[in-house]
């Protein structure tokens, strides 16, 4: 089931940078849950503002798969507090000061990125928690070969096969070694995770049926965008009516003129 609902044309991407190992390589990966970058359409609905906490995309699309797929990441923190408690702890507290509307409920994350079927290059993690870890679930087939987990600086690589779970510090170098799917090989890499900054959005702004919450700085700011907009466009309307009762009049004076 988990599977059929990742499969799907919005996990695609071409902007994970280094981890895809070229620029502009369109590759099947995508962000689950809540994230804090904008693209710049975003940015400008609010204001020029660059970052907020938000619903992604894939959450907006197809709210059932997703509410159907949230016993999985319970089940994976349920799995972090039992082997990782004291990382877990940590993260919690972190996990709190998050607006809950920016939190996956009863876990230890607000984010999870997906990738099917592709070897990432060397790269470390930007974004995430510096006091937690990522936790990190393999699902699909096994008809695949290749693909291990590797930590450059450690020397160690990790099998990584469907139903495997692995928590780890993603701010380590981390790559993936050759792999080879053939014809029907398939394999899903969930990595759930908290942002760092998600702690300082809490202020709701509403834009076009979409929810952003941002930091205090830039609520403020985006109100007084908002005041100085609406200043403007009162000025313009007070100057059409003015123009307008100036046609009137000068309408009516020729009128009264030809008579």
């Amino acid at each position: 089931m988990f599977v059929l609902y990742y499969n799907n044309y919005v996990l695609t991407s071409t902007n994970r940078g280094i981890a895809a190992g070229e620029k502009k390589k369109l590759i099947q990966t995508g962000i689950l849950g809540y994230f804090d970058q904008l693209n710049p359409y975003q940015k400008l609905r609010l204001k020029g503002t660059n970052r907020a906490g938000r619903t992604t995309k894939y959450l907006l699309k197809y709210p059932k798969q997703w509410q159907e797929t949230i016993s999985l990441y319970q089940d994976i923190d349920k799995l972090y507090k039992k082997i990782a408690p004291k990382y877990y702890k940590e993260q919690k507290k972190e996990y709190y000061k998050i607006n809950k509307n920016l939190r996956i409920p009863k876990t230890n994350f607000t984010t999870i990125t997906v990738n099917r079927n592709w070897r990432t290059a060397t790269h470390t993690d930007k974004g995430d928690l510096n006091k937690g870890l990522s936790c990190i679930v393999c699902i699909g087939n096994k008809d695949y070969t290749g693909g291990y987990l590797g930590f450059p600086k450690q020397k160690v690589l990790v099998k990584m096969r469907p139903g495997d779970v692995i928590f780890m510090d993603s701010h380590q170098p981390h790559c993936n070694t050759e792999v080879d799917f053939g014809k029907k090989g398939v394999r899903f890499s969930l990595v759930c995770y908290i942002r760092e900054l998600m702690k300082d959005y809490h202020y709701p702004v509403e834009s076009q049926g979409e929810t952003f919450y941002l930091t205090k700085e830039d609520y403020d700011k985006y109100q007084e965008k908002v005041r100085k907009q609406q200043e403007r466009k009162k000025k313009q309307e007070e100057k059409r009516n003015r123009e307008e009762r100036l046609r009137k009049r000068e309408e009516k004076k020729k009128e009264l003129e030809k008579k």
